[in-house]
């Protein structure tokens, strides 16, 4: 049924050859992952079609595409998500990075990592947090993504910096703010002559 969930809180997964977390359910279902490794060599790590998938924590990698959504909603607001060709892929569901708050966006979690594609497809990407990086030279990218949303004052903008192996790609940066003169420097201080003060002009 479409109340149908799975839960991961830790430990590993290493499905080898074959898809490691999915729903088999036509109506949906829904996968939450807070912790733990899910890991596959040529198929999806997380496999969810139509249902909603929540990932807050954890490692979820793959030689292939890490996860999988076709129409259903995909939210990361923590952990590594790493696939050797894409990180994400879907059709036209909703993908939202990080949580919209006041707060100064992290440009460190969630964590995107992929050979190719970073983000490919979806009709809407909540960029609110986080960061996306290569680790092939083919480079990460977004692609393919009908409409994407960032934080009040921020955009989406390729970089250039090496952090650690990976150079990233993909990030948040503040907007530029309008050109405004800087204020005027403060008068010097008083000079003392002869126990008296004199302003300096």
């Amino acid at each position: 049924s479409v109340d149908s969930v799975i839960k991961i809180s830790g430990g590993i997964i290493d499905a080898g050859e074959n898809i490691a977390v999915t729903t088999m359910d036509l109506n949906g279902g829904k996968i939450e992952i807070s912790g733990g490794s899910i890991y596959s060599e040529k198929s999806y790590a997380v496999n969810n079609s139509l249902g909603e998938t929540l990932i807050t924590g954890g490692t979820i990698s793959s030689g292939a595409t890490a996860i999988r959504t076709t129409t259903g909603s995909l939210t990361i607001t923590g952990g590594t998500i790493e696939g050797k060709e894409s990180a994400i892929t879907t059709t036209t569901g909703k993908i939202t990075l990080g949580i919209d708050s006041e707060e100064t966006p992290s440009i460190t979690t969630p964590k995107i990592i992929a050979g190719k594609n970073g983000i490919d497809g979806g009709s809407v990407l909540n960029f609110y947090d986080g960061i996306i990086m290569e680790s092939s030279v083919d480079g990460a990218t977004i692609t393919n993504v009908t409409e994407i949303n960032t934080p009040d004052g921020y955009y989406v903008e390729n970089g250039t910096e090496t952090i650690i192996e990976y150079e990233y790609i993909v990030s948040l940066y503040p907007k530029n703010t309008p050109n405004v003169p800087p204020p005027p420097p403060p008068p010097p201080p008083p000079e003392e002559v002869d126990g008296r003060f004199k302003i300096v002009k």
